[in-house]
């Protein structure tokens, strides 16, 4: 996880990679970023419990909301790799972060 000044200078970003190598080598990759509204590493509050847990909440929220987006553009993307490989084409339909399929099944891709 890489941590850096969101353009306009106002909010952090967090940004993810992530990869799947597969065994003749070839590399499916996915970058997914989230601007947060947690503070700054000056700004945030160690003084305090309160302080602590409300800023690292914010932190937090962020970092899975980034997750959750990575997890669903990478499965995404190995999706349609697939399909162009195969020249299949998928049922599958990304909602969020769940996948629906034509029989109204529900695959979770993240928690």
């Amino acid at each position: 996880m890489t941590m850096e000044k969101h353009p306009d200078d106002k909010k952090p970003v967090v940004e993810y990679t992530a990869k799947i190598t597969l065994p003749n080598g070839e590399v499916i990759e996915k970058t997914v970023s989230t601007e947060g509204d947690f503070p700054s590493l000056e700004e945030f509050d160690l003084s305090t419990r309160d302080g602590l847990l409300r800023d690292f909440d914010l932190l937090e929220k962020t970092v899975l909301e980034t997750i959750r987006k990575l997890n669903g553009e990478l499965s995404r993307e190995y999706l349609d790799a697939s399909s162009k490989k195969t020249g299949n084409k998928s049922s599958i339909h990304f909602i969020g972060s769940r996948v629906w399929t034509d029989f109204h099944s529900c695959i979770w891709l993240a928690c």
